[in-house]
């Protein structure tokens, strides 16, 4: 069972909502974007150069151009997931994102005496590390006890039960749920779902006496991008040694909004009539950050290259807006509704961690090139932290959620595998890449990812165009809701990644 993970515990002791492992998660997820020419390849560029989105994995890249360039990438995404699991429901999905892959400006120039001199490269260049649009909804049977024992709203119910019981073993005031920072409970008692006696919660406004079935549907809609910005330097130390170093400033945005709906529900006579009900949740992330670059590429003949590099850990500063509300359609016509409630708006920074990558490749002259690139990153060293706006969280928080990702992450290896054919002005490729889980249990969380990709370009001393595709494929599990238990969504997901780009060389 996927466990409820509090990480950066948000709110009182019994609130609600605490923010998932899900959402360290996307600070981690690196998918195979960039330029056409990178992706055709696998992103195997660790020791090759002459491509903007190389120069985000080793900034040495930059020294290599031989002309100043201007270059971008335009991406069309497709995403085909099947679902199940979710209380034996299973389902379908597509989703159709147009993407900016990468743009960028690489200055290309020299020192020093004819024969004697050498070449430098600064660059500035935006790339896209991953794509977080996904949508679906799964719907399935719940067996529901007497009184709607099961349901949603039963849990909300034996919620405000064991509050009560830090208060004196007795029922809790609408109020007072809304103090313990109970926000799903008051919500719901909003919408008329948590029956009051004498003010006091004692029931939910559905069920019969004896056992029954209702419907569940759950549906998740994701939106974001993250994004790197950079500017890099590239030196020429001789013939056969280039050396690079770049800031990077990551810009990442991230909205999930889910809905859970509870319907043909067993009714009685009112106010036990609800017919159905929903909760609806939103969660916005953004988050500004910076890292820094290292790298060198060597030749020690003109057929081998090696390739190496460091990207120190990336220190973001993150503002995260989380809200709740409940809706209710009653036997009798009358629709319920709370307030769109928010828990509160929470800045505090994380830091994920370092990424070291190593790459040697074959250059056969004007024939071709295969590549190969290893990269290592160990998420388990993320930590969030305290920053001067920090707000709504404790340090103990911040400490628990820091033990969480400790034992729930592991280093991670990816191997990425490329190949280029040069036919003259014509060029044909080949890449594999293949992305172990951040997690140590991935059949909870996620999965690794493997992609494969190829493409062809066409490049003469003015003017280039590339064309690739890319078939990724991993598994997820989406966590729902504690009420649901084992009900996890179980996902597998199918990207298709068309990328189109262009070069102009000056």
């Amino acid at each position: 069972m996927k466990k409820i993970l509090t990480l950066l515990f948000i709110g009182a002791a019994l609130s609600s909502y605490a923010q998932t492992i899900d959402d360290i998660e996307i600070f981690n997820v690196r998918d195979l974007h960039g330029s056409a020419r990178f992706t055709a390849m696998g992103g195997a560029f660790t020791s090759l150069g002459n491509d903007i989105s190389a120069i985000h994995i080793n900034p040495a890249s930059a020294a290599i151009y031989r002309n100043s360039t201007l270059g971008f990438s335009l991406g069309f995404n497709s995403k085909n997931a099947s679902q199940n699991n979710f209380f034996n429901g299973s389902s379908t999905s597509t989703d159709f994102n147009l993407n900016l892959e990468n743009i960028g400006y690489v200055g290309s120039f020299t020192e020093g005496a004819y024969k004697k001199e050498k070449r430098y490269g600064f660059a500035i260049s935006s790339q896209k590390l991953a794509n977080f649009n996904r949508s679906y909804s799964i719907t399935g049977s719940n067996t529901l006890g007497a009184f709607g024992e099961g349901s949603l709203a039963d849990y909300w119910l034996n919620r405000t039960n064991a509050a009560g019981e830090l208060t004196g073993a007795r029922d809790l005031t609408e109020d007072e749920v809304f103090n313990f920072g109970m926000t799903e409970e008051f919500a719901a008692s909003q919408a008329n779902i948590l029956v009051p006696t004498n003010d006091l919660f004692t029931d939910v406004a559905f069920g019969t006496s004896s056992a029954g079935r209702s419907n569940l549907r759950y549906f998740k809609d994701e939106s974001g991008s993250h994004n790197e910005i950079a500017l890099s330097f590239g030196g020429e130390a001789n013939k056969n040694f280039f050396y690079g170093v770049s800031l990077g400033f990551p810009i990442l945005s991230y909205r999930m909004e889910d809905q859970i709906r509870e319907f043909n529900l067993p009714t009685d006579t009112i106010p036990f009539d609800a017919t159905s009900y929903e909760l609806n949740r939103t969660n916005e992330i953004y988050a500004n950050g910076f890292n820094m670059k290292f790298g060198m590429i060597f030749k020690p003949t003109q057929w081998f290259r090696l390739g190496a590099s460091y990207q120190s850990p990336s220190w973001y500063s993150i503002n995260q807006v989380y809200e709740v509300d409940v809706q209710s359609s009653f036997s009798d016509g009358y629709q319920g509704s709370s307030e769109i409630l928010s828990t509160g708006q929470y800045n505090y920074g994380l830091r994920t961690a370092a990424i070291y990558r190593i790459g040697s490749s074959i250059v056969a002259g004007k024939r071709g090139i295969i590549s190969v690139d290893y990269e290592y990153t160990n998420p388990k060293g993320g930590k969030a932290y305290e920053t001067s706006n920090f707000s709504s969280l404790s340090q103990n928080d911040l400490e628990d959620s820091n033990t969480d990702i400790n034992s729930l992450m592991v280093s991670t290896n990816t191997l990425r595998i490329g190949a280029e054919l040069r036919l003259g002005l014509v060029s044909l490729r080949a890449g594999y890449t293949q992305r172990s889980s951040i997690y140590q249990d991935p059949e909870n969380f996620r999965g690794q990812q493997k992609s494969l990709s190829a493409g062809i370009g066409y490049q003469n001393k003015k003017f280039g165009i590339d064309i690739s595709y890319v078939n990724s494929e991993y598994s997820r599990q989406d966590y729902v809701h504690p009420f649901a238990g084992d009900n996890l969504v179980n996902t597998q997901n199918i990207s298709n990644n068309l990328v189109i780009g262009t070069n102009i060389r000056f």
